[in-house]
């Protein structure tokens, strides 16, 4: 598990860097980031008592392009 743990550590410093450090321009183009998205909660809980959100485009348009897994993956939501 340190492995991992170290590897989980250092992806979250890359994460906080390019948050500090690129504007939102560069996050969309190089698939980090999400811009104009609606969210409502999902019809099922998470384990662990979590809350999970759907995101959608609001014209039901695809999503561009992303770096998102379909599964299990973290997001960091904010408000413009």
């Amino acid at each position: 598990m340190p492995l991992l743990e170290a590897e989980f550590r250092e992806t979250q410093r890359i994460f906080n860097e390019r948050l500090k450090e690129w504007t939102v321009q560069k996050l969309v183009r190089e698939g980090y980031a999400a811009v104009g998205l609606v969210s409502r909660p999902a019809r099922y809980q998470a384990k662990g008592g979590g809350i999970i959100l759907e995101f959608k485009r609001p014209i039901d348009a695809s999503l561009p392009y992303h770096r998102f897994k379909w599964v299990d993956t973290r997001l960091a939501v904010g408000r413009n």
